[in-house]
């Protein structure tokens, strides 16, 4: 199989939920930082943090995968990743490696009343590709706009 049927993955961990980050959308993996509340911004925004001068919308996994709640800790990574119109920094409780896989192990699933989500399926596991315009709605979008105090110019 060439290189061409290959797909490169970042693997990630929140509580026992392993979950697959497409590394071309990634950018860097940083230790966790203190991140800045945004008020008014939805549930599933943790806040901001600054990278290097730049102004980075933090997500909350465990809320998006209604996981329990839990304070930061040391050991905790922020995944800065790519989506379409901005960089998101992704709270994470371990970066697990990096794999690559060919692409007629992704298979789509279906649950009701949610999007078709794709997953990897290897030997001994499956595991959720995460896609950030998937992570929030458009009311959460918007919300998150206003918070930020940015207009539809």
């Amino acid at each position: 199989m060439t290189a061409l049927n290959q797909i490169q993955f970042l693997i990630v961990s929140v509580d026992d939920h392993k979950l697959a980050l497409r590394l071309s959308l990634v950018e860097q993996v940083y230790s966790a930082v203190e991140i800045t509340p945004l008020y008014d911004a939805p549930e599933t925004v943790l806040g901001l943090i600054n990278v290097h001068g730049a102004i980075i919308v933090a997500l909350n996994l465990r809320k998006k995968l209604n996981l329990r709640e839990r304070d930061m800790e040391l050991s905790d990574q922020l995944v800065i990743a790519n989506s379409e119109d901005r960089q998101f920094a992704l709270l994470v409780d371990e970066v697990q490696g990096i794999i690559q896989i060919p692409a007629d192990r992704i298979s789509a699933v279906s649950s009701e009343g949610e999007p078709d989500r794709q997953v990897i399926n290897s030997e001994h596991e499956s595991i959720l590709i995460h896609e950030l315009t998937d992570f929030l709605s458009a009311t959460e979008e918007a919300k998150l706009r206003s918070a930020l105090h940015l207009d539809d110019d």
